[in-house]
């Protein structure tokens, strides 16, 4: 049924399980759309009934605030084509959007809208999950806990936000579609959370241009998280990944030439992606603000940081820049080599925490020396197996291990020969 209501500001759909398509009229019309919020929640059992907010003294900044529950990941293209046609209206600052794609109760318990005079309409749409690793408690007793406490995930959902989660259905045919879910994506999206999917479709291809955090968990079967052909507007801030069992790398390498990107990323934080071989690619002068490095339990991770296929030769040769690099975290990475491929610039190294990288050979390279110029040392904590094997290109060339302060070992160590039987006497 099509109604034709060209004054309508205010429209609830609730439980309306098979709703799929939304007509906003013709996209080329010059008249404005005159819709001020729109609450959807499309879910087939919800626990709980949709909480209608009141509205009658609040005043928003924003021309649009969408709040949607969507079972069924088809109805982003209508939702796209409304948020595409405020943006051209009345530009994409004067939206906000709150999406979570999923049909299951399990993880929300109904959007719950409080709204005053004062602040602006805002669902709670998640609950904390803790997630316990085994032996943790044994861990604890060797003097291990320091390294398992992971940095907090990103929680503050921004003015445009997406979420993903199980249950929600057509999401891998959505994610590629130009004018569904891979548009709010690239084209609008300022924080990501996708958590519990069983989806194994990579993140859509092409220019994102506004998203400053991205949060992944527990998606066993996701396999790359960016793929080929992707392009980041250097606007992502903050990476946060954990529990990803099939992952090979976050951000796959370009087959093309690409400008400079992750210029603003701050802090990259990864944990528990046990097949992970690297993280993310060194095309040009990356990484200028990034500033915590923290990753743990990652058995397959060689490199952090690789160079792109189409790296310039400079870059390869001289290294690459990490000018606000202070803290450096690893834990339980056997098979890392070196942090990143080529070279690593720290100048403002103040922190490495190093456990369980039995395989590691380099460490970053400090400022270029001078003689009595006195330069701050970063605190170094590592088994005293791993600092004797690292290896040095020199005092001149501001790599050697007395630019670091004196290392504090590990109160365990692995044991270099271990009896292959147990003795009784």
């Amino acid at each position: 049924m099509l109604v034709d209501v060209p004054v309508l500001k205010r429209l609830f759909l609730l439980g309306c399980e098979n709703l799929r398509v939304i007509s906003w009229g013709p996209y080329d019309s010059m008249k404005p759309l005159q819709l001020e919020l729109l609450c959807i929640d499309t879910r087939p059992e919800r626990a709980h009934g949709f909480t209608r907010p009141s509205l009658a003294q609040h005043k928003h900044s924003h021309y649009l605030q969408l709040h949607a529950i969507v079972a069924d990941a088809r109805l982003a293209r209508s939702l796209s084509l409304l948020v595409s046609r405020y943006a051209n209206q009345r530009g994409n600052e004067n939206i906000y959007f709150n999406i979570h794609f999923t049909s299951s109760v399990e993880y929300v318990d109904g959007v719950q809208l409080e709204t005053t005079s004062k602040d602006m309409v805002k669902p709670s749409i998640e609950q904390h999950h803790v997630h316990v690793r085994r032996y943790d408690d044994a861990f604890s007793k060797i003097g291990d806990i320091p390294l398992l406490i992971f940095p907090q995930p990103p929680t503050q959902e921004l003015d445009r936000h997406i979420q993903i989660s199980h249950g929600s259905h057509g999401l891998e045919s959505d994610l590629a579609h130009f004018n569904g879910l891979g548009y709010l994506l690239t084209d609008h999206a300022e924080s990501l959370h996708m958590h519990d999917a069983l989806t194994s479709a990579s993140m859509p291809a092409g220019f994102w241009e506004r998203l400053r955090w991205c949060r992944l968990e527990r998606c066993p079967n996701l396999g790359t998280v960016f793929p080929p052909y992707v392009l980041e507007w250097n606007t992502l801030q903050t990476i946060y990944a954990s529990d990803l069992l099939k992952i090979d790398c976050i951000w796959s390498k370009n087959p093309v030439p690409r400008d400079p990107h992750f210029r603003n990323l701050q802090h990259l934080h990864l944990r528990s992606c046990p097949r992970l071989q690297f993280v993310l690619p060194v095309s040009f002068s990356s990484f200028q603000s990034l500033e915590t490095l923290h990753i743990i339990h990652c058995g397959d991770l060689t490199h952090v940081f690789v160079l792109d296929t189409w790296c310039p030769e400079e870059v390869a040769a001289h290294g690459v820049s990490f000018p606000k690099l202070t803290t450096i975290h690893l834990h339980d990475l056997p098979k890392l080599q070196q942090i990143c491929e080529a070279k690593m610039l720290t100048p403002a190294l103040k922190n490495i925490r190093i456990r369980g990288c039995f395989g590691l050979r380099r460490l970053p390279t400090m400022a270029t020396y001078e003689p009595g110029v006195s330069v701050t040392r970063p605190a170094v904590e590592m088994e005293k197996d791993v600092w004797d094997a690292l290896e040095w290109d020199g005092l001149a060339a501001g790599h050697h291990p007395n630019l670091f302060e004196p290392p504090v070992h590990s109160r365990y160590y692995r044991r270099s020969r271990l009896l292959r039987g147990t003795v009784l006497r």
